[in-house]
């Protein structure tokens, strides 16, 4: 299977150009339409069930440790008909097609074939694309596989888990993607082009204007005498720099 290196797959997606994923189709970065169309929760549970986290599972870990992610996945899409219709809906937001179930339990696109059957390998690369199509961060390591400790330590990060958990659902956010969308067409003069964009251009364009904004707020300052430019260097500032995305 070709796989693209993360450059090319940034490049690809800000032209607004689709991935091939060998077997399964082209993968491009949504547009914000088709988003709108979908609604933004349906769109959020959708992204949600293709990085699902199996500590989630209301299931003892023991009974699931000798299986992969995507053996748990797989039945999962097998056995639970609401799971499966919102796991479909994020493949063809991002395919274009809509994928269907096999009696024997596996996921496959157009006809049945080794071919095209969606396979471990295949989602892997999958979830990779759409994790960058959608500017969605790297998942993180869970703290007890970095940091080794006793039971008592265990259940400790355990109630620090649910504290944040509970901390993220009382606060507000400030940004989301209504005001992401207000701020770039605002910015632009125009919501014409909008509707044409697709959410990683939008997310690139949003962070393209800060360093943009940035740059003209210390140009601005160096001349009127009020930052000392003894202690800048002028190329970190440029608003064509490499930004995380």
């Amino acid at each position: 299977m070709k796989i693209l290196n993360e450059n090319d797959i940034h490049l690809k997606f800000l032209l607004g150009l689709s991935i091939p994923v060998d077997g399964i189709g082209e993968l491009k970065s949504p547009l914000l339409k088709d988003i709108v169309d979908l609604t933004e929760e349906s769109y959020n549970m959708a992204l949600s069930s293709i990085f699902f986290d199996r500590k989630n599972l209301d299931v003892d870990p023991e009974q699931v440790k000798d299986l992969s992610d995507f053996e748990i996945l797989s039945s999962i899409i097998y056995h639970d008909g609401s799971f499966r219709d919102v796991f479909f809906d994020a493949l063809e937001l991002h395919f274009g097609k809509t994928p269907r179930l096999h009696e024997q339990g596996f996921v496959y696109f157009d006809e049945a074939s080794e071919e095209t059957v969606l396979t471990d390998e295949r989602f892997g690369y999958m979830k990779k694309l759409i994790r960058i199509a959608n500017n969605l961060a790297e998942e993180e390591k869970e703290e007890d596989e970095i940091i080794a400790g006793n039971e008592r330590a265990r259940q400790f990060m355990e109630e620090q888990k649910k504290r944040k958990a509970l901390l993220a659902k009382l606060k507000k956010p400030k940004i989301n993607l209504h005001s992401i969308i207000s701020a770039v067409g605002w910015k632009s003069k125009s919501f014409d082009f909008i509707n044409q964009l697709n959410i990683y251009q939008l997310y690139n364009g949003y962070s393209r204007f800060q360093l943009f904004d940035n740059y003209h707020y210390t140009m601005n300052g160096i001349y009127a005498g009020t930052i000392d430019t003894s202690k800048l260097k002028l190329e970190d500032i440029n608003w064509a720099n490499i930004f995380n995305t």
